[in-house]
């Protein structure tokens, strides 16, 4: 029934303390849980990241370290689709009664895109704490892996229904001015990708209910209706990304 279904079993499921996924081709260190439990419960976190390394062929390739920021700042840069941090859900220890006690739950259908759907809600309601030991192995050689196999249209709208989700989610919070500009900004990077992947089949579905409140980044979304202003949209963004990482730095 496809990954969000996969997950959505296992947490309806799970019966113990912390719930961690682990993708089936990945791996973790062999004192992985033991470590993370024991920094959970130091931290009195509901959250807690670790490193990862990315692997080939049973080789450390690359090191990737934990955010190391203000949870709202972290959430907000996921929001907003610059992809300056990672959104993946596997490799973090998350207590099961944040899922349980905010009704968050992966949907049915929702496949590319469901960490996303997913990891800033429980950064919203929960407490996060982080460190740097590696404890994670993400595999990159895999060429059969659902990330290397995913820009269909089936899963570029699942990507879609993902973002309509927590936009929808997000809009019903008492949100600051930084996570509405960081929500904003990551819907309209959202039809940007997919103007750019030439999924124009999908035009009046990504136009669907967007509010936009500033100015900047109304005239983004102006842009982005017409391709071939495409040119002048990147330039936009570029622009855009500069202000919001100032706004980081500003909130850190």
């Amino acid at each position: 029934m496809g990954l969000g279904a996969a997950r959505r079993t296992a947490i309806l499921n799970a019966n113990g303390d912390y719930i961690l996924h682990v993708d089936s081709d990945d791996y973790i260190a062999e004192n992985a849980v033991e470590v993370l439990v024991k920094e959970a419960h130091d931290s009195k976190a509901d959250i807690v990241d670790c490193a990862f390394a990315e692997v080939a062929n049973g080789n450390v390739m690359s090191s990737n370290l934990p955010y190391h920021g203000k949870a709202e700042i972290y959430n907000g840069i996921i929001l907003s689709r610059l992809g300056f941090v990672t959104n993946q859900i596997w490799g973090r220890l998350i207590k099961r009664s944040l899922y349980k006690e905010n009704n968050i739950i992966n949907e049915n259908g929702i496949d590319l895109g469901e960490d996303y759907s997913i990891l800033p809600k429980l950064l919203y309601k929960g407490k996060r704490s982080h460190m740097d030991d590696i404890l994670y192995y993400y595999r990159i050689d895999n060429g059969a892996s659902y990330m290397n196999n995913c820009l269909s249209v089936k899963n570029i709208e699942s990507c879609i229904k993902a973002h309509y989700d927590i936009y929808d989610y997000f809009l019903k919070e008492n949100l600051s001015l930084y996570t509405k500009y960081s929500l904003e900004l990551g819907m309209l990077n959202l039809i940007l990708f997919c103007h750019k992947n030439r999924y124009e089949l999908l035009k009046s579905k990504l136009y669907k209910n967007i509010d936009i409140d500033f100015w900047d980044l109304k005239l983004y979304g102006k842009l982005l209706k017409y391709n071939r202003l495409l040119f002048f949209s990147l330039g936009l963004k570029v622009l855009l990304t500069k202000n919001f990482l100032r706004k980081v730095r500003k909130y850190e």
